[in-house]
């Protein structure tokens, strides 16, 4: 079966790449499609199976009329994705890999939690009052008039995408609900997970985890860094070293922000994560947390939760979250935040039966054999 996989730099493709390539009766190729080529990039590093394309040039023509049996977009809202997809032939099925980020901006669904809201609200305003904002609007208003000529607004180019999509996974599958409320969206639910590398059998030896607390995954607003803040600090947590990472995400006008926050609360005891750690670092890093707030209203993180369910961490999760609802109904032990939220329960770690129960689930359902899995039979239910 010839596969073709529109992806783009980022940090999980290495071991996408590595684990199709690891079906033998799976003929993968790996594009990245761009308007400017570039041979270096920020995240991945299997790049000797990674093909970068023109856009619009001859090699993306021969693209377009190459036979493939399928085609696997691996995150959808980007601009030269959803223009291939404008562009495929229809006889070519496609699925589509959902993250989040692709999707949740199409919906009415409030990803900002009151706190976070107004310091967002607060920056926009500054954001406008700058000496540039005049130049912006006019480079905006410019790139609006650009769309509306070519017919084809950046909105009407994803939903005509959308119209277009065979298969669907995303991360949770029951997010599924929330994908079926996108005008136009009519594919059929496929199961995918990305490799994760969690063992099958699941070990009772836990490493003793550190005392500090974990916030957040990203540098973005969605994370709701604010409200963890205020929230720890109104009930006298302010002694605890508190990591939070802030090297992965697009938005970085909200960097300067948390650090402000983190640091007048917390102090010295605020440890910002800056620069972007391999993840054997990133994953041993989590280790010296015995806590870790997860504060997104929709689906984020969900590789950071599940690693530190697995080691043994106590997770506290917005219950807005669908990865709370899911990981409740798969009897994981994970903590409502804010409603509980005390300073009796954030004293106690997480007992070795509760810690074991998470790993159990996480084995069965994440080890590598069950995700090849997974990739095996989606591709045999549309072929």
């Amino acid at each position: 079966m010839r596969v073709a996989h529109l992806i783009h730099d980022d940090k999980f493709f290495d071991r996408t790449i590595e684990a199709f390539n690891s079906i033998s009766w799976l003929e993968n190729s790996f594009f990245i499609f761009t308007y400017s080529l570039t041979t270096s990039y920020r995240f991945l590093r299997t790049t000797k199976y990674v093909r970068p394309i023109l856009m619009y040039s001859k090699e993306y023509n021969s693209f377009l009329k190459e036979k493939f049996d399928v085609v696997i977009v691996h995150y959808l809202d980007v601009e030269e994705k959803l223009k291939i997809i404008r562009d495929l032939s229809p006889d070519i099925p496609i699925i589509w890999l959902a993250w989040g980020g692709d999707f949740y901006s199409k919906l009415d669904f409030e990803q900002l939690q009151p706190i976070t809201k107004s310091y967002f609200q607060e920056h926009k305003k500054r954001e406008k009052q700058q000496k540039n904002s005049f130049y912006k609007q006019i480079k905006n208003n410019l790139r609006q008039q650009i769309n509306c000529f070519l017919a084809r607004s950046p909105e009407q180019l994803y939903f005509s995408a959308i119209k277009r999509i065979n298969f669907c996974s995303p991360v949770i599958p029951n997010e599924f609900n929330l994908l079926k409320q996108l005008p136009g969206f009519h594919a059929k639910q496929v199961e995918f997970s990305y490799l994760s590398n969690f063992p099958n059998m699941p070990s009772d030896k836990f490493e003793v985890l550190g005392n500090n607390i974990w916030v957040g995954n990203a540098n973005t607003w969605e994370n709701n860094h604010f409200e963890v803040f205020e929230k720890l600090c109104s009930i006298g947590i302010t002694d605890k070293t508190i990591i939070c990472p802030l090297s992965y995400g697009e938005n970085l006008d909200i960097t300067p922000e948390i650090l402000k926050k983190g640091i007048q609360l917390f102090k010295h005891n605020f440890i910002p994560i800056k620069t972007f750690m391999q993840l054997e670092d990133y994953n041993q890093l989590q280790k010296n947390c015995y806590l870790a707030f997860f504060n997104s209203n929709r689906q984020l993180a969900y590789g950071n939760i599940l690693q530190a369910l697995y080691n043994g961490v106590k997770i506290f999760l917005s219950e807005n979250n669908p990865i709370y609802h899911y990981l409740i109904a798969q009897n994981c032990e994970i903590y409502s935040f804010p409603n509980e939220l005390t300073l009796e329960e954030i004293s106690k770690p997480l007992s070795k039966e509760k810690q074991m129960n998470n790993r159990t689930f996480i084995c069965k359902e994440y080890n590598n054999n069950r995700e090849i899995e997974k990739i095996e039979k989606m591709l045999k239910n549309i072929s």
